[in-house]
């Protein structure tokens, strides 16, 4: 009798695939995306990535839902703190770590890196729902007299642009400046946000 064979479980095999699309656009940028070269890094036939997810679109669908799911998993665990404040320095602390872990994800997030590529609206879902906690924390913020009054949704997409302009800047490291950001700028930056938009003692 012959040994039965092992196969691998097919949430193994698209874990493996998913992955192997996310390695190849941190490292070698969207040109990199072709089937065969998933396929190849993650070990499997051509085939075998049709057959889990149809084509490359699929793909990255599902990296970017995974994506946004852990990106809003991780403003939410920030957002649980008791304190308002500290929940929303930690938004800002959990946005930056995303974007430096996950950097393929966070590019497919926000930056839209792949022409021509638009995740399914149950995908972008966790997105909005990650932006939503935010709001939330800022309107508790209100609540408490630490933030200024006006629209809080306004106020949090002046706050995320801000954020998200430091992590870029860190990221792309455009000058001798930007390429020695670190902890310490990253807290002062905080520091003058907070200036700029939270309420002064009277």
């Amino acid at each position: 009798m012959n040994p039965e064979r092992h196969r691998t479980p097919s949430s193994d095999v698209a874990r493996a695939i998913v992955d192997a699309a996310a390695a190849l656009l941190d490292e070698s940028g969207p040109s990199a995306l072709s089937i065969r070269a998933i396929a190849e890094r993650a070990q499997v036939a051509p085939m075998g990535v049709y057959n889990h997810f149809g084509d490359k679109s699929a793909v990255l669908d599902h990296l970017y839902q995974r994506g946004a799911h852990d990106f809003q998993a991780a403003l939410a665990a920030s957002a649980s703190e008791q304190d308002p404040l500290v929940a929303l320095r930690g938004i800002g602390h959990a946005y930056r770590r995303f974007a430096n872990e996950r950097s393929a994800e966070f590019a497919l997030l926000f930056l839209q890196p792949i022409p021509g590529f638009l995740p399914s609206p149950e995908s972008h879902a966790a997105v909005i729902r990650a932006f939503q906690i935010f709001v939330d924390t800022l309107s508790r913020c209100q609540e408490t007299g630490l933030l200024v009054n006006g629209d809080t949704v306004d106020l949090a997409n002046f706050i995320w642009a801000s954020i998200h302009g430091f992590v870029l800047l860190e990221r792309t490291s455009w000058s001798e400046v930007t390429k020695q950001l670190g902890d310490a700028d990253f807290e002062a930056f905080l520091n003058h946000l907070g200036d700029g938009f939270f309420s002064r003692p009277q």
